[in-house]
Parts: C-alpha cells; sequence; structure tokens
C-alpha cells in the first residue's frame, strides 16, 4: 500500500488527448495499464518481506490481481458496505446484502485457489539478508521516484 501511495504522490505527466476516440482508447489503455502496474508493484513492493519471510515469491498475483481485484471490488464493496451500514440499524436488514457480496467473495477465493496450483503459480526461490532487503526496498523507492518523473 505504501508504494502505490507513494506512486499515486509523485507528479504525472501530462498527455497530448485531442480526439474524442483517442481519449476514450487511451482511457481503456490505462485501465488495463493501471491494473497490470499495480500488481507488479505490489509484488515487487512486498516481494523481498514474503521472501524474507518463507523464502520463496509466488508470481501468481502478478495475473490474478489484474482481474480479481477489480472484479471483486467491484462486485463486492457496494453491497458490503450497504448491508454493513443497514445492519448497524438492524442486522436482518443487512444479512441479505452481506450474503450477496459473499457470492463473489467466494467464487474469488475458489479462482485464488485454482491459481495457487504449483503448475499455475511458480514461484521464485529467494531467501534475503537485512541488508538485501534494506537494498531492495530503496532500489524499489528509487525506481518510483525516477519511473515517474519521465
Amino acid at each position: 500500500v505504501a508504494a502505490l501511495v507513494a506512486w499515486a504522490a509523485l507528479p504525472e505527466r501530462v498527455e497530448d488527448r485531442s480526439t474524442r476516440w483517442r481519449r476514450l482508447i487511451a482511457r481503456g489503455g490505462r485501465a488495463v495499464g493501471l491494473a497490470v502496474w499495480t500488481a507488479l508493484l505490489g509484488t515487487l513492493a512486498t516481494a523481498p518481506l514474503v521472501a524474507a519471510t518463507w523464502g520463496r515469491i509466488p508470481i501468481a498475483g502478478l495475473w490474478s490481481n489484474v482481474v480479481l481485484m477489480p472484479l471483486l471490488g467491484a462486485c463486492t464493496l457496494a453491497p458490503l458496505l450497504a448491508g454493513a451500514a443497514l445492519g448497524a440499524v438492524h442486522p436482518s436488514l443487512g444479512a441479505p446484502l452481506l450474503w450477496l457480496a459473499s457470492l463473489p467473495a467466494s467464487l474469488g477465493l475458489d479462482l485464488v485457489a485454482w491459481l495457487a496450483v504449483p503448475e499455475r503459480a511458480p514461484c521464485l526461490l529467494w531467501s534475503p539478508s537485512p541488508g538485501e532487503l534494506l537494498v531492495a526496498h530503496l532500489a524499489l523507492a528509487l525506481a518510483l521516484v525516477l519511473g515517474r518523473q519521465r
């Protein structure tokens, strides 16, 4: 999350958007690019800590997050928040919406379990030292700053 917030806080470059069609195409391309970028950035930012803890870095998140995060966020967040708000008034009011939010969440968990099969989820093996952890995160921070300024 810190890497994503740091990336979002850096100034963005300005692009030329002269025609309506170019704007629509650019907007769709940016949405896909942003999904891929956030999955990649999240993986890179957490990889050293994950590797230090478990000795490997699963890379299935690169493709599963691109699909699951937008899908689950769009399908579960609204009924979950509405169910929680109504449930604060009376539990029976919020229960149907919470159940509705559980359907895509359950489907998402099933998909994650399917993607986690070793044949579909290769891992990179790495057990970094504390010094390597520091260097990896400093390199990521520097890459974020330099990449955003281009």
